[in-house]
């Protein structure tokens, strides 16, 4: 039986942003006939509103203050 199951959904949401991290292809601006749509756009901010990719986005902000802590030192 599993008590505390936050060290499981730590890794998950851990291997989550390192699939994310490698899966993203840099976005370019493409205009045209050819190009993206704005409505095929604004789907990823849709994306961004689930709950499980805010939380995502929290985690990483708050890897990146702390890491940003550990090389200035603690002082």
């Amino acid at each position: 039986m599993l008590n505390n199951p936050a060290p499981v959904i730590y890794q998950n949401m851990m291997n989550a942003m390192q699939n994310e991290q490698e899966n993203t292809k840099p976005v370019t601006e493409r205009g045209g006939l050819l190009g993206p749509k704005k409505s095929m756009a604004t789907k990823n901010t849709s994306a961004l509103n689930q709950p499980a990719n805010r939380v995502m986005e929290y985690m990483k902000a708050i890897q990146a203050k702390r890491q940003e802590l550990k090389d200035n030192g603690n002082s």
